[in-house]
């Protein structure tokens, strides 16, 4: 399965949403995760899980932004 944009707004559960995604496997061009309501320790998280993956990242206003 090909996936082109991967979006994930869950107010506040958005980390225990991403972290399933196997990015070995399915690996979006486009990531966005709303982290306004995350901790600081699951925002870290995210980070490094997709830089761990190569993705560039950037921040927006509540949003991480990434591309492959």
């Amino acid at each position: 399965a090909h996936i082109d944009a991967f979006l994930v707004d869950c107010e506040g559960a958005d980390w225990m949403v991403f972290e399933q995604l196997d990015l070995q496997r399915y690996r979006p061009g486009m990531i966005k995760i709303e982290v306004g309501a995350l901790p600081a320790t699951e925002i870290g998280q995210v980070v490094v899980k997709l830089k761990t993956a190569g993705y560039q990242v950037g921040f927006q206003a509540e949003d991480i932004w990434a591309f492959a």
